[in-house]
């Protein structure tokens, strides 16, 4: 809320700033560690971009996740890394 009394918000896109009169689009994000949120869009454009940003965060995860190589070693060469 402002000082006003009137409500804003800032898209999570582009960073415009939006009173409580505008229409906003809701986007669902998951952020790395796993937390779900639900932020405001100030067009469809930015809900999509914003949607693939975080798409791709995760799709780059799962793709190292899944080339790691595994590795064998003593106890001690683990805590000495």
């Amino acid at each position: 809320m402002s000082e006003n009394g009137l409500a804003k918000i800032k898209c999570v896109g582009c960073g415009n700033v939006c009173s409580d009169s505008d229409l906003v689009y809701q986007v669902r994000i998951v952020d790395c560690e796993g937390q779900v949120s639900y932020c405001p869009a100030c067009s469809l454009k930015c809900a999509e971009e914003t949607q693939r940003k975080y798409a791709e965060i995760h799709r780059e995860r799962f793709k190292n996740m899944m080339n790691q190589s595994f590795q064998k070693m003593t106890v001690q060469n683990y805590f000495n890394q």
